[in-house]
């Protein structure tokens, strides 16, 4: 799923406040208004020569827009070193070395990142805003290379050192809020809803209760809340966000295509398709008429709205868009072969599921072969890719590659079997690789594996179920609800047809206790326990019955005519 929070700030929220000048660039700037600021840049180099703040927020304009290389053309084409001094050298260097992370040269940006760090102290109060830039700038780094968790410490680490020294300071509400989206997209929804709470704080004594940061802050807010499954809060917080950037500017403006985007996503998952359509056409509309920049947004709103598509099994009209969003994305940015493999696995689900598993297979190998060019597993794109090819596989009897690719997808990789090398602590991916333990179980239970194989399998599978019930990652609990069902399901049959009673027992009562701790229906989840019960008691009935007749035949004599 797309990123829809606030990104991380690629222009710093300080300014001198004694000069005008820069007032009103911040301005332009916090409405995300870059067309408008580029224009402003422009016009005070052209006054002001010399002043080489404007040339470096000229250039963090131009990265925020995604024009990497104008942004670089600009950072070299000024001697900072001569023109700004220190602050300025130091704060052009890590605009330099952001552009370099987001075209994926993350070793050299790391380089000029750690470089930066060993020319300043945190204790140096002359250079806040540089060491608000580097922090900012460094863990987003560090997120776009997956390694979030090194990400959140560098913010952590470095909050910490600056609270030490200033205990509030200009800068304040940007870093805890990436701090909020770093533990978002971890699954930490707790600590990220304390950090966007605490950026609301700051940001209200900053810049006052009526500003765009605090709207943005707001959906940020919506958006975990969201992902925790509580629809009705995430929807207030959506509106709170709309209210208070329609107060500050009623003219249609970018930050409403968050606000449909978010909320047509509530319509479609509450089943209301003809509401979220509206929310998605509303979207597109307003990204159509800011042109060229749009188009990355836009193509992600017309991905949504192919998508609503397919769960309305409109499947040509889903194709098309797809198709549509393809051409798009290839026309904006052919190289971003991630962007491109997740369209082809979403195109894929909707050809699987209306049965063209011939097309849809060659979608899902076609998204393994482009992110791969990029990724590496245990990326969760991967392990997802990896799993649909098995699935797809298994579907047209192919089950030998059906059980290499749920290996691969459960091993990193590796061959060594269904052993599983992630670091629960270091990756947040397990609701892939719970759907790719499933998978593993059904190839399993398709060719015959060994019982105690598949066991060993099935507990795995359990475990990282678990796990994954305390809240990691998964966007609601009907997911994992699903999810769940799937796996004991499969392991139910595995147990009955291996008579393997003890496990049947074990997997029934875990059944049971993962319903108890995840329900939130208690006529369902009594209906659900009764009915595993019964399965249970049916099943060893049958058993003790079988056990009796054979040992009553095993105590006959045998007929004269064996004799």
């Amino acid at each position: 799923m797309k990123l829809l929070l606030l990104a991380f700030c690629c222009v710093p929220l300080w300014l001198s406040g004694q000069i005008n000048s820069r007032q009103e660039l911040e301005i332009l700037l916090s409405e995300d208004r870059f067309d408008e600021a580029i224009a402003f840049c422009e016009a005070q180099l052209s006054l002001k020569s010399l002043d080489v703040y404007f040339a470096h927020e000229l250039a963090s304009t131009y990265l925020a827009k995604g024009e990497i290389p104008k942004a670089i053309q600009i950072i070299k084409s000024y001697d900072f070193a001569r023109l700004g001094g220190k602050s300025e050298v130091l704060r052009a260097d890590i605009v330099l070395a952001t552009c370099y992370s987001k075209q994926g040269e993350i070793a050299r940006a790391d380089s000029i990142f750690i470089n930066c760090r060993k020319r300043f102290s945190f204790a140096d109060t002359s250079l806040l805003p540089v060491q608000i830039d580097w922090l900012n700038h460094f863990s987003e780094s560090k997120w776009l290379a997956g390694r979030p968790f090194e990400a959140i410490d560098v913010l952590e680490t470095g909050y910490d050192s600056l609270a030490q020294v200033h205990r509030r300071f200009k800068g304040q509400g940007g870093i805890v809020n990436n701090l909020g989206i770093l533990n978002w997209s971890v699954g930490k929804y707790e600590s990220s809803l304390e950090a966007f709470h605490l950026a609301v704080s700051f940001y209200s004594d900053e810049f006052g209760p009526q500003n765009i940061r605090l709207s943005k802050v707001l959906n940020n807010l919506g958006v975990v809340y969201y992902h925790q499954g509580d629809l009705k809060k995430a929807a207030e917080f959506y509106n709170r966000s709309l209210e208070l950037r329609m107060k500050l500017n009623p003219d249609p403006h970018p930050g409403d295509v968050l606000y449909h985007n978010n909320m047509g996503r509530i319509a479609r998952d509450l089943g209301n398709f003809d509401e979220a359509d509206q929310h998605f056409q509303q979207a597109e509309a307003i990204l159509r008429s800011l042109g060229a920049f749009a188009i990355p947004q836009l193509t992600e709103i017309v991905e949504l709205q192919a998508e609503l598509r397919g769960l309305q099994h409109e499947t040509a009209e889903a194709l098309r868009l797809f198709d549509q969003v393809l051409a798009q994305q290839r026309q904006y940015d052919a190289d971003d072969n991630s962007r491109l493999a997740s369209l082809f696995y979403k195109r894929g689900k909707i050809l699987a599921t209306e049965g063209r598993l011939v097309d849809a297979l060659a979608d899902f190998e076609e998204a393994q072969r482009r992110a791969s060019s990029t990724l590496s597993l245990p990326h969760p794109q991967l392990v997802a890719y990896h799993t649909a090819i098995s699935e797809t596989l298994l579907a047209l009897n192919d089950k030998p590659g059906s059980m290499h690719y749920a290996i691969q997808a459960l091993t990193a990789g590796r061959s060594s079997g269904p052993k599983i090398s992630y670091d629960v602590e270091e990756y947040m991916h397990y609701p892939e690789l719970l759907a790719a333990a499933n998978q593993l179980v059904a190839v399993s239970m398709a060719i015959g594996a060994e019982p105690d194989n598949v066991i060993k399998t099935i507990d795995l599978a359990i475990h990282l179920l678990e796990y994954l019930r305390s809240g990691v990652r998964y966007e609601s609990r009907a997911t994992l609800a699903t999810e769940a069902e799937s796996l004991f399901s499969n392991a139910i049959s595995f147990a009955i047809k291996a008579n393997n009673f003890s496990l049947l027992f074990e997997v029934i009562e875990r059944s049971k206790s993962f319903t108890l701790r995840l329900s939130q229906n208690e006529q369902s989840l009594l209906g659900q326990s009764e009915e595993l019960d019964q399965l249970l008691n049916a099943y060893r009935d049958n058993t003790v019955r079988q056990n009796y007749w054979e040992s009553q035949l095993a105590d006959q004599p045998k007929s004269s005519e064996e004799l």
